[in-house]
């Protein structure tokens, strides 16, 4: 695919996150997804997000390590301004490289603070648990992370809530986040 089709394949996608009508916002985010999804290789063959089908212009795009950190500013922007997508674009956000979403979700994480409630909260947590996982991310990236307040703030709000996935997934982040800076 030449770098123009390129360009002008993924401008497009992204001018959609703009769009007034959900159902066409929520599809883009969707396409997002898939597509951050399979650049950072984290489908099974059986993995039925994976599988989705993709207009061939955007089927053709991998994206790079910075084509997802923009993406993830751009989901960030959605996210703090339209609480309708929250949640679907933390989801998407959270299948970005770890590198590449880290960043924007502590970012998230400090604009919305205790705005970030049920479906929205939840899929912060697991794009944070996704990411403690990967082994992608630098002890001194998690350790910054655990200096800002909003973080462990929220996760301590968050796993004393009433909806008890929240709050499971909250304490895996705070234990995931403790096990992954050593003391000292």
């Amino acid at each position: 695919m030449k770098k123009a089709q390129r360009v002008r394949a993924l401008s497009a996608l992204l001018s959609r996150l703009e769009s007034r009508d959900f159902d066409r916002r929520e599809h883009a985010l969707f396409e997002l997804a898939v597509m951050l999804r399979r650049a950072n290789q984290r489908a099974a063959d059986d993995d039925p997000l994976s599988a989705a089908e993709l207009p061939r212009e955007l089927s053709r795009i991998r994206l790079t390590l910075d084509e997802q950190r923009i993406v993830a500013d751009r989901l960030l922007q959605l996210a703090v301004s339209r609480r309708d997508s929250r949640a679907s674009a933390v989801w998407a956000m959270s299948e970005s490289a770890a590198n590449a979403g880290w960043e924007s979700i502590l970012r998230l994480l400090d604009e919305c603070g205790e705005q970030l409630t049920g479906e929205a909260a939840f899929q912060a947590c697991r794009a944070l648990r996704l990411w403690l996982a990967s082994g992608e991310l630098s002890g001194e990236m998690i350790r910054r992370a655990m200096a800002l307040g909003s973080l462990t703030s929220l996760l301590g709000i968050w796993s004393q809530a009433g909806d008890a996935r929240l709050k499971r997934a909250a304490q895996d982040v705070l234990d995931s986040l403790h096990s992954a800076t050593p003391l000292g």
